[in-house]
């Protein structure tokens, strides 16, 4: 027999503990206890690329505000960079995303679809 397709939707991109490892929990599950073909939506989310592709750390009032935000980018960016560049490995080795999928879903391919997190409810990421 076949092995099922479980498909799940969820906010996995984002460069956060409760993210990544819900989206690898629920992998694990469903792998490890029905043995489906598990796979993660690479869905595109407007949000993801707004927040994580542009770091700031205010928002830009004047040229103090500037100085300000600069002086910071410069302390914080190799940290904010190697944080992004951990969570993006660990989502390569551990996570068995699909390639990227367009905007309207209809779950074609799959026996099941699962809802993975909360943020996929939120009308301002999508």
């Amino acid at each position: 027999m076949a092995k099922k397709q479980v498909a799940n939707l969820t906010f996995f991109k984002a460069d956060n503990f409760g993210a990544v490892l819900q989206t690898y929990a629920l992998q694990r599950f469903f792998v490890d206890t029905y043995g489906v073909d598990y796979r993660i939506l690479n869905k595109y989310a407007k949000a993801e690329d707004n927040f994580y592709s542009n770091w700031s750390l205010s928002v830009d009032v004047g040229k103090a505000a500037k100085l300000k935000n600069d002086l910071m980018y410069r302390k914080y960016r190799k940290p904010f960079l190697d944080r992004r560049r951990k969570f993006r490995e660990f989502r390569e080795r551990f996570l068995n995303v699909t390639a990227p999928v367009g905007k309207n879903l209809d779950g074609s391919g799959y026996d099941f679809m699962v809802a993975g997190g909360d943020q996929i409810w939120n009308p301002r990421l999508y």
